[in-house]
Formats: structure tokens, C-alpha cells, sequence
């Protein structure tokens, strides 16, 4: 029995899209609906048209150089249909870890360092995506047999009528979809503006979608025109008072730590006797937010004191993609030197170009180090015990004073510490008790670095900062929703000449206030310009701070009352920043709509500041 080369292609477009939308709606059913149907449905969007558009060209080069499907062709589909399906899985199981789909610097990561995204991937296996690549492998195996059985049958030169009408399908099927779930999120959550199919989609939103959709329209209408940039905020430059204090700096970023994590904000919890113990004699901030819950995009607001763009791109790892002079260029005409150090690779996220933007003076990643001695933790890099000696090294041949930037690594996922690290039972699951025991070795890893600086009489010289990139959550639900487990972070600094006793910030801050206290506290003076945040020395003058989340889903406005979260294509949300700090009840029904709109509207507004400040479309 010959089966006809359309037929078998229909069936393998069709049995690949079956697949798609049950895997995407088992990963609804197991997440909160809010994010992940917007996340979802943009997958399922660009991956519908994806199959179509590559079945139409098959079929149809087929019919028209009268190609004879050959054995071998068939077989080639079949494999190609499982990796398709695997790819599927890994989507499904990235959105499931890390609330967003892998982007391209995934991808490439994962092309040139197959043993580390292996690694990664056999770390997360579960019982159903093994279940899952199964029943893929099993229908490869029926449409290869399919596949065989049509190599006979010869295919007429003719122009298929299933060319126009699957293009139509698509073109108002993607139209369509995207009225509810806007185009920019197709774009960015998915490589489709890295394919050469992407001038299509983006001509169907330019001609249609943007044009005929109420929603989208609604939506372009409320952003408005570009409001005016940050220019003075971007633009600021320092000059020394008669008081400038020539300390040398230190800011430790700890990878993925959240507030409740720590032993000074969670005394229960003897994860971090050290840094307890700085916390009694250092300044720390109760309510310190991330500017934007993602490593690659806070480290500009760590490093710079100004927010990043308000995009999923990392455009600041373009050539003159930070439009103001971090902290290594602010402190250069002062002596400064600079340089940045971490175990993870260099390679994942152009954190070479993000770190060389910044202006250090020198970038050293753990391909630059001697990892020989050292284990390996993660699929991105070793313990940080690795660079304390490089670091010292570094320290040791400074004559003048010094920033120092680094960021630990063990806190990552998937939570793992060097086997000799003795652990401790912190908690009952086991995948909480691994994370908290990796946030015990980075309070011990700080503690060997304050011990080394203790030995060369450096300690008293040096402003020391301490704080995360970000939280994290262990139950994997929702992971790009604005918890306060994500966004909530410690923030300490310590320096006993500077800062004399405890203090205790308790009023909502970001972590663009860390530049312009280190400039108060060393008694710098501004040229030019102001800054965007304010010193934790003095009462900040806003009312409001803005973060957004982890996918740019949505952004955040928190102030003394409460916890506003604005959400692209779903109804906001209000918690109680008093009573409900963790933001569990939502109580948007009980809030006036005039609150809700002026809200609404800052953010709005202050996004269209921040990225016109970038260049960006808003």
C-alpha cells in the first residue's frame, strides 16, 4: 500500500501540533494561568505557523522538482519530527524552571557547550518529559514507516491550492492570536526575530494585527508618544569635594539569594553567620527591590545606578548599549582601577561585552582560571573558592585604590555545593535544604574574602557591598510573576570607619540607590547631571520604586502602601504592602479606580522615560 507524499506530510504537521498543544496545556494546567498563557500561547503561535511554513516548503519543492520521496528522505523526516518534539520537551521544561522561553544566547550557549546544557537538562529530568520523549520516539518510528511506504509514489509537477490556503490560515491565525497575546511578546520570547521567517510575522503586524486588533490599538494608544529620556540621570559625572575618602570597593553580588535566605532578616535560619555579623555593624536595607529580576539586566543597575532598558533584549551588551558611566568609568579620572571576577563562563549571555560596557578594566571568568583544583557545581561553573587566590592576586598588585566587582555562582540552579562542603539540615525537602546549603558556602566563600583582606590591613580601607542579583523560588510555579521571594533581596554595606553603627533603611529602595551611596558615603560631589536613585544615608525623595519582571511581562510600583503589579495583557493586581508583604491576596477589587489608574499610568510612563533614554521603541 503506496500512502500519498501530501497525505504523510499533513499527518506529520498535524501530529506535531496534537503534541504541541498538549504539552503547552499540561504546563498551563500546572502553572498559576496569569503568566504562563501569555508565555504559552506565544509559543504556540510562532510554533503553529513555524510547522505550517516548513511543511508547505517541503511539500511544495517537492511537486515542483518532481523530487521522488526516497527512503532515505523519509527517514530524515521522521528523525527531524523528533527533534522538533524534543525541542518542544526543553521549551516546556525552561518555561517550567525559569518562567521564560530560552532565548538565543541559550541556544548558542548550549550549541558550543553541549556537556553543560546536557548537564542541565538530566538535572531537571522528570517522570513525564521522559514519558513525553517516549511517545515521540514512538511516533517517529509510525511516520518513518509512513514516510517508507510513499517513497514509491512520484509527486506531479503541480502548484498545491494547500500552499494558499495553509498561508491564509496562518496569516489569520497569527493575526488573530496575537489581538490577545501581543506580537512583542512573540518576539521576544522566542527566536523568531532570529529567522529568516521573521520579516513575514512582522509584516502581518505592521499590515494587520496593529491596524484592525481593538486590543493592540487600545494598548499602542495608552503608551502614547515617547516621553522625555533620563537624560540627567544618564549623564552623571563626579568630581572630588575636600573630604573625598580614596576607599577602595568592593561589591559582592550573590547569585539568586532572596532576603528570607539570609540569617540577619531571618534569624531562624543560621545560613549566614558572617554576614550576620556584618549586618549588626553595616547599614542594611529591609526592603530592597531588584530593578529588574534577571542577572544579566541588574547588574546595570548594581553597577551603574541607572535602570536597564525595559526590553528582554540585552542591548546593553551592544556597542555603546549604556547610555551613562558606570561606576569602573565614574571613578577612572580618580585613580580607580577595575576589574570583575566570577566562576561562571564567559560565555553564556556576552557577559564579556555587558562587563566591558561597564568599563573594567579587566573581566576575569572562569575560563581565565585554574579550575584544576576546584569542582564544578553547576552546568555554568565551579565554587567560587576558585577565584578567591585570582582575586588576591589582582588585589596584591594594586598601588592605587580599587573597585572590585564579583559574583558568586554555587546559588544557582540546580543548587549544588562542592562535595566536601559539609551540609546542614535547613529544611525538610530536599531541594530547599540544597539551596539554602549553597547559601551557607557563599556566606563562607565571603567570609575567606574578608579574612584575606583581613591579613593584607585592607578591611578598614575598603567599602565593602553586599547584595543578590535576584531571589529565587523553589516550587517552580510562576517564576516570572514579581514574588516577593524573586524581587526581594538583601543589601548590606559595611565599613566600620564610614559607618559607625547599625543602620536599618526600612522604606522601600532599589538597587540603583547602591552608586550614589557609595559616592556619599566617600564624599564625591556631582558634576553633572543626578542621579536616578538616591543614598541610603538620607530619606529617599520618591514616593514610588518601579521593577520589572523577570520576562518583562510586567512591571512592578511599590511604595509604603502597597505592592501595584501591572500586567501587559491580564487585569493588574494590588497586595497590601503592609499586612501582605509577600503579596498573597490580591485586593484590586477593594482599591479605587483613580488609584489604580495613576498607577497605571506612571508606569506607563516611566517605562516610554527609560527606554526612550535606551533608544526604544516603546
Amino acid at each position: 500500500m503506496k500512502v500519498n507524499p501530501l497525505f504523510f506530510g499533513l499527518a506529520h504537521s498535524a501530529a506535531i501540533l496534537v503534541f504541541l498543544f498538549i504539552t503547552q496545556a499540561i504546563l498551563i494546567i500546572q502553572n498559576d494561568i496569569y503568566i504562563s498563557v501569555e508565555i504559552i500561547t506565544s509559543a504556540l503561535i510562532f510554533e503553529t505557523c513555524f510547522v505550517l511554513i516548513f511543511e508547505i516548503i517541503i511539500l511544495n519543492s517537492i511537486n515542483l522538482l518532481r523530487l521522488k520521496y526516497s527512503k532515505l528522505f523519509s527517514l530524515i523526516w521522521g528523525i527531524l519530527f523528533f527533534f522538533i518534539l524534543l525541542g518542544i520537551v526543553v521549551d516546556y521544561e525552561f518555561i517550567r524552571l525559569f518562567g521564560l522561553h530560552p532565548n538565543q544566547h541559550t541556544l548558542i550557549f548550549s550549541i558550543f557547550h553541549p556537556g553543560s546544557a546536557i548537564s542541565a537538562a538530566l538535572s531537571e529530568l522528570n517522570a513525564f518529559s521522559i514519558n513525553i520523549l517516549i511517545v515521540a520516539f514512538f511516533i517517529t518510528i509510525v511516520l518513518s514507516i509512513m514516510g517508507w511506504r510513499s517513497s514509491a509514489h512520484r509527486a506531479k509537477p503541480r502548484f498545491h491550492l494547500t500552499v494558499l490556503i495553509s498561508t491564509i490560515f496562518i496569516v489569520f491565525t497569527y493575526s488573530g492570536l496575537s489581538c490577545f497575546f501581543p506580537p512583542d511578546s512573540i518576539y521576544d520570547h522566542t527566536l523568531v526575530n532570529k529567522t529568516l521567517i521573521g520579516p513575514f510575522f512582522s509584516l502581518i503586524n505592521t499590515t494587520i494585527t496593529n491596524k484592525t486588533c481593538p486590543l493592540v490599538s487600545a494598548s499602542n494608544k495608552n503608551i502614547g508618544q515617547a516621553a522625555e529620556p533620563l537624560s540627567e540621570e544618564f549623564n552623571v559625572t563626579l568630581e572630588k569635594s575636600l573630604s573625598t575618602k580614596p576607599y577602595n570597593i568592593v561589591i559582592l553580588i550573590m547569585e539568586s539569594v532572596n532576603f528570607d535566605s539570609i540569617t540577619p532578616n531571618n534569624k531562624d535560619l543560621q545560613t549566614t553567620p558572617f554576614l550576620n555579623q556584618l549586618a549588626r555593624e553595616g547599614i542594611v536595607v529591609d526592603k530592597a527591590y531588584t530593578d529588574y529580576s534577571y542577572t544579566s539586566k541588574n547588574l546595570v543597575s548594581i553597577l551603574c545606578g541607572v535602570p536597564p532598558s525595559n526590553t528582554k533584549s540585552l542591548i546593553e551588551t551592544k556597542p555603546n548599549g549604556i547610555p551613562a558611566l558606570c561606576l569602573p568609568k565614574l571613578l577612572k579620572p580618580f585613580g580607580y582601577n577595575s576589574a570583575f571576577f566570577q566562576t561562571a563562563t564567559q560565555h553564556f549571555e556576552q557577559r564579556k561585552k555587558l562587563i566591558g560596557n561597564m568599563g573594567f578594566d579587566s573581566f576575569t571568568p572562569a575560563e581565565r582560571i585554574n579550575t584544576q583544583r576546584w569542582e564544578k557545581v553547576n552546568y555554568f561553573g565551579y565554587e567560587e573558592l576558585a577565584m578567591l587566590q585570582p582575586i588576591m592576586t589582582w588585589v596584591d598588585k594594586q598601588q592605587d585604590p580599587f573597585l572590585l566587582s564579583l559574583i558568586t555562582l554555587s546559588s544557582h540552579h540546580d543548587y549544588k555545593t562542592a562535595s566536601l562542603f559539609p551540609q546542614s539540615e535547613f529544611h525538610s525537602d530536599s531541594k530547599t535544604n540544597n539551596y539554602l546549603n549553597t547559601v551557607k558556602y557563599v556566606d563562607f566563600f565571603t567570609e575567606n574574602l574578608f579574612r584575606e583582606f583581613k591579613e593584607r590591613d585592607l578591611l578598614d580601607d575598603t567599602l565593602f557591598v553586599i547584595t543578590s542579583d535576584h531571589g529565587t523560588t523553589l516550587d517552580y510555579k510562576n517564576v516570572s510573576i514579581p514574588h516577593d521571594e524573586i524581587m526581594h533581596v538583601p543589601l548590606i554595606i559595611w565599613n566600620k570607619n564610614l559607618i559607625s553603627e547599625r543602620k536599618t533603611v526600612s522604606d522601600p529602595r532599589l538597587q540603583t540607590d547602591i552608586l550614589p551611596t557609595i559616592v556619599d558615603l566617600l564624599d564625591y560631589e556631582l558634576k553633572s547631571g543626578h542621579s536616578y536613585g538616591a543614598s541610603l544615608m538620607e530619606p529617599t525623595k520618591k514616593d514610588d520604586v518601579y521593577s520589572v519582571c523577570k520576562n518583562n511581562g510586567c512591571m512592578t510600583l511599590i511604595n509604603e502602601r502597597h505592592k501595584f503589579v501591572y500586567y501587559y495583557n491580564h487585569p493588574p493586581e494590588i497586595y497590601d504592602a503592609i499586612n501582605d508583604p509577600k503579596g498573597l491576596n490580591n485586593i484590586i477589587s477593594s482599591i479605587p479606580d483613580n488609584i489604580i489608574k495613576s498607577y497605571t499610568d506612571k508606569l506607563l510612563e516611566w517605562k516610554s522615560r527609560v527606554n526612550s533614554t535606551y533608544e526604544l521603541p516603546n
